[in-house]
């Protein structure tokens, strides 16, 4: 992830920082961690807590990954171009959701169409479930691998994070409806982030009080 003495740009880091972690089960680090930027930190930190993944399919077109796995009960897509060319590649069928990289506010979209992955650029979607379930975050390199359970009772909801996560972000919960809610003891408004989806979007700050 260091930026002296590396030629790789962003895009490339991010790339091998994301496979490393999903076809890896160890971490070690050659860089000294304190000469990293904020950006470069972030990143470092959203891969802890380090999740087991169960790698269903890996499929390669000319340095293009397209890999379907899960971690816990969360279906991913993702999409690694190690080329030096602009790839379009199919969105998962249904809703989803990606951040790229680690930290960012990350996007939701309704699949069945097409997206873009540049040179050396990855894309990780998690695929989001019913009503009342995690549907995306920021704090963690696989969105939503940060959370270790989530409950509902009626518009009450309990998150419990981690405790091995080290990052911060936002956490994001797919609802039913428009409204307010209850998330471990702070009201939430809830927000339409794309067509048929209501979503409710609370910081790790708060739920690791």
């Amino acid at each position: 992830m260091r930026s002296n003495n590396n030629k790789m740009n962003d895009a490339q880091k991010f790339t091998l920082f994301f496979l490393n972690n999903l076809f890896g089960s160890l971490v070690f680090t050659s860089d000294n961690i304190s000469e990293y930027s904020e950006k470069e930190m972030r990143i470092y930190r959203s891969m802890f807590p380090l999740k087991e993944k169960r790698i269903l399919s890996v499929n390669v077109t000319c340095g293009l990954y397209e890999i379907m796995f899960e971690i816990d009960d969360k279906s991913y897509l993702a999409f690694s171009n190690t080329g030096s060319k602009t790839r379009r590649v199919m969105l998962p069928e249904g809703q989803s959701f990606t951040q790229n990289p680690a930290g960012s506010e990350g996007e939701f979209i309704n699949g069945d169409g097409f997206t873009e992955v540049k040179a050396y650029e990855t894309k990780c979607f998690l695929k989001i479930g019913p009503d009342f379930s995690i549907a995306g975050s920021t704090g963690h390199i696989f969105p939503g691998s940060e959370v270790a359970s989530l409950e509902s009772r009626g518009e009450t909801f309990t998150i419990k994070l981690e405790e091995k996560f080290i990052g911060e972000g936002y956490v994001y919960i797919k609802v039913s409806a428009d409204g307010s809610y209850i998330v471990n003891g702070e009201t939430v408004q809830s927000f339409k982030a794309c067509d048929g989806i209501f979503i409710i979007k609370i910081h790790t700050g708060y739920l690791n009080d």
